[in-house]
């Protein structure tokens, strides 16, 4: 279908609709005027032939009784003449008797020129033009005495009714035209004063519009009713339209506010900060002026939570923004960044060095003296350390780098002893330039997807099921290659927001993962490490419920959150409400790296874990050092103390598996399953992991003492002591060499014999004594190959080993 681009006005289209309809009602007039004439024209002339051939009839009857033709012969040619007539033709039957025929057939025609003839019945051109009569009338011609004596037929021409009609239709043209111009001109005046007019100044009013496309201004109600109507709709809309958008400017405003503003204590937030500071330092730079950067942070403002409680810790936060602000000028600004730390900008200052009087002074107002709620006698002191940094410097420097300056000042500050102000040395900055080039780097290979997941599995060592996989992060450099954690991620952990966004990419790829692992069908657990940051960030778990919503197939049972025991115990009562809430949602907790942190028993029964993760160096050095080996077996006895789940984090061996099993412990993490994997790589391993009969087959065992399992171990850390004096006698211990006095002689003397035969324990103290005599010989004669000689000493070991196992069943 034809489209056509110009869109014709109203106007136009009302006007063009009038002309057409005025047009068509004249015509329909005019040719019902032109019928109703033409019917009376016709009706009227049949009329006056009726009568002329009436008295035509009369007259020619007398003429043909006397047989005078050329009488009636006369009257027809002064009839033709008087009247429009086309013919008038006679039949005369008497002169046709005479002439032996029928009838004498005479009459007068008028000719196409208009000249009268006489009728020739023979003449083709006559005929022709009677046969074009608009019609004819005839008569018989009766005699005096009723008898037929002839016939008159009057021929009736159509010319005269055509002229008439002809003038009519030019009259009515020109009536036409007049009356067409007249009404189209009286209804166009109308239309456009009371219909096109009121609606092209609504449409100019609308048309006048602000930055929003919203007219500015009301529409007159003048018009006729309906436009009146609906220039008071459009209104009543416009009004509507204003006032919604007057309570969403407002709306955004309070969200712009609530953004950009801590809830607190009603100072700007880290993203306010950003755009003052951004601005200031320019005016600054402008105004060839100087500015103070103040990084602050409360002492002993924990304590304030730990004693009086959280509410009490808030009024706190808020009187000391009220404090600092009494402190700054008009072009000043303070923000809070979060917890307790704030930052100060001072502005327009001439030069640095009288900034100690301002420094000195934040320090005198800051400190406050904290009574507790519910006992006033006990009272806390809240002191501050203050970093500080300056603008301009010698080298360009923007605000996040400002910043870092003065949090870095801030924590030489608390590392001298609290309540003071340190200003950032920038002659000893390169290790921060380092530092902040590790941060722009890491930024950079975040917003460029430069990080992967590897997946690490852990099994159930009784069955050799795969219970889930520990989610670990890698980072792909461009130049360095695969780096792991602990290889960037001391560098970025003091960066709060950093380790927020990343540790957002982490949970959401896990996420990710997880689900396409169950939708095609596997059962497994997974664990998530989390930052500190992440763990006491509230955006956390808005984040997990948009992630379960988003992904349905997973149960947050089935997902375990990892935390560094350092970091669960830095602020026990937080740690509490947040490890509440992760499983309110559904979630498990595990602590990681158990027994490198500070954990006490107290803190343990009020944290409701689910799982402890034995640290790597416990499992690693328990087959040689009988401190690693007491440790975790009080970690299992703990572990069942307060129902938990155990793991071992760095099973690199069977061995090591054996002995976790001999020790309670069958759920295992490390290499002798496998390294950390890509996710691509994950469902193949699944399919070749076959598992170790031996753990299976142990697990089935029930170990009723581990003495000889002790007594292995301290009897290979005394070998492994050995060794170490032998590579390096200077800066190690002198071995015991009397196979009396070593504490695996002990066991042999005072416990072997409870589980032992005396046949077996003969062999073992045999074998032990040819290892003390390889050592004696081997310490004190310097000569000989101390390799061939140890490594006979492991063979023995190996026996003794073998010894012990049998009581075991291994």
């Amino acid at each position: 279908m034809l489209k056509l681009k110009y869109k014709p006005s109203l106007y136009f289209t009302l006007a063009l609709t009038i002309t057409f309809t005025v047009l068509v009602v004249l015509a329909l007039h005019t040719s019902s005027t032109y019928n109703t004439i033409k019917t009376d024209t016709v009706l009227k002339m049949r009329t006056d032939s009726i009568k002329t051939i009436d008295v035509l009839e009369k007259n020619i009857a007398t003429f043909i009784e006397s047989y005078a033709v050329n009488e009636y012969d006369k009257l027809l040619n002064n009839e033709m003449k008087l009247s429009q007539h086309l013919a008038i033709i006679v039949k005369d039957y008497n002169m046709g008797k005479i002439l032996s025929s029928d009838a004498y057939i005479s009459g007068k025609i008028k000719l196409s020129s208009g000249k009268i003839v006489d009728f020739d019945p023979s003449n083709k051109q006559h005929k022709k033009l009677t046969t074009k009569a608009l019609f004819f009338q005839s008569k018989k011609v009766l005699s005096s005495k009723g008898e037929e004596i002839g016939s008159i037929s009057i021929y009736i021409s159509g010319k005269n009714l055509e002229n008439k009609l002809n003038r009519l239709i030019k009259d009515s043209i020109f009536d036409f035209i007049l009356i067409t111009f007249i009404l189209t001109f009286l209804l166009y005046l109308s239309i456009y004063y009371f219909i096109i007019k009121p609606i092209s100044n609504i449409s100019y009013t609308l048309s006048i519009q602000d930055n929003d496309g919203i007219p500015i201004n009301r529409i007159d109600f003048s018009g006729p009713k309906e436009i009146s109507s609906l220039a008071k709709t459009i209104n009543f809309m416009l009004d509507a339209i204003k006032k919604s958008r007057l309570k969403i400017e407002q709306h955004n405003k309070e969200l712009d506010y609530t953004a950009k503003h801590d809830m607190l204590t009603d100072l700007p937030n880290r993203f306010l900060f950003n755009e003052l500071i951004q601005k200031l330092l320019y005016k600054t730079k402008e105004d060839n002026t100087h500015l103070a950067l103040l990084y602050i942070d409360l002492d002993g403002f924990k304590d304030i939570n730990d004693k009086h409680g959280h509410e009490a810790g808030d009024l706190v936060l808020i009187k000391i923004s009220q404090k600092i602000k009494t402190l700054l000028n008009k072009e000043d600004f303070v923000a809070r960044l979060g917890g307790d730390e704030f930052v100060v900008a001072l502005a327009n200052l001439d030069n640095t060095k009288n900034i100690m009087l301002h420094l000195n002074r934040f320090l005198e107002v800051l400190k406050q003296n904290i009574p507790n709620p519910k006992d006033a006698s006990q009272i806390s002191t809240i002191t501050s350390s203050i970093g500080v940094t300056f603008y301009p410097q010698q080298n360009e420097i923007g605000p996040e780098a400002l910043l870092r300056q003065a949090a870095q000042a801030m924590y030489d500050a608390k590392k001298l002893g609290k309540n003071q102000y340190h200003i950032f040395n920038l002659d000893i900055d390169s290790s921060i330039k380092e530092h902040l080039h590790i941060i722009q780097d890491f930024e950079q290979s975040l917003k460029q997807n430069h990080f992967v997941l590897h997946y690490q599995p852990k099994a159930d060592m009784r069955t050799n099921k795969i219970i889930g996989f520990e989610t670990l992060l890698r980072w792909e450099h461009p130049q360095r290659g695969m780096l792991y954690p602990d290889q960037f991620l001391p560098q970025i952990n003091t960066e709060k927001e950093l380790m927020l966004s990343l540790g957002e990419w982490v949970v959401t790829s896990a996420f990710n993962q997880f689900s396409k692992w169950k939708e095609a069908g596997y059962d497994f657990s997974l664990s998530i490490n989390i930052s500190a940051h992440e763990f006491k960030e509230i955006k956390t778990f808005n984040l997990l419920k948009s992630l379960l919503e988003k992904y349905p197939n997973i149960s947050p049972s089935e997902i375990e959150f990892e935390i560094l025991e350092t970091h669960a115990f830095d602020d026990i009562l937080q740690a509490q409400r947040m490890i509440k809430t992760f499983q309110k949602l559904g979630f498990k907790i595990a602590l990681d790296d158990f027994g490198t942190g500070y954990s006490t028993l107290s803190y343990l029964k009020d944290l409701s874990i689910n799982t402890l993760k034995i640290d790597k160096s416990f499992v690693m050095d328990m087959l040689e050092d009988r401190a690693s080996l007491s440790i975790l077996e009080a970690t299992l006895g703990l572990a069942e103390a307060f129902g938990c789940d155990v793991i071992a984090e760095g099973v690199e061996s069977i061995e090591h598996g054996n002995t976790l099993i001999q020790l309670g412990c069958y759920n295992a993490q490390g290499y002798v399953l496998s390294k950390p994997m890509p996710s691509n790589e994950v469902i193949e391993w699944l399919k070749s992991y076959k598992g170790y009969k031996d753990w299976e087959e142990n697990s089935k065992k029930f170990f009723h003492d581990n003495s000889a399992l002790y007594a292995t171990v301290e009897h290979k850390q005394w070998i492994k002591n050995l060794k170490k004096y032998l590579d390096d006698p200077v800066n190690n211990v002198y071995p015991e060499l009397d196979k009396h006095k070593c504490s695996f002689a002990k066991w042999l003397k005072n416990d072997a014999k409870k589980y032992f035969s005396s046949e077996s324990v003969k062999n073992i103290d045999d074998l032990h004594g040819k290892i003390h005599a390889l050592a004696n010989e081997v310490v004190n004669n310097k000569e000989i190959d101390k390799n061939i000689y140890f490594q006979k000493i492991m063979k023995l070991h190996e026996k003794i080993k073998i010894e012990l196992n049998k009581y075991y069943g291994l």
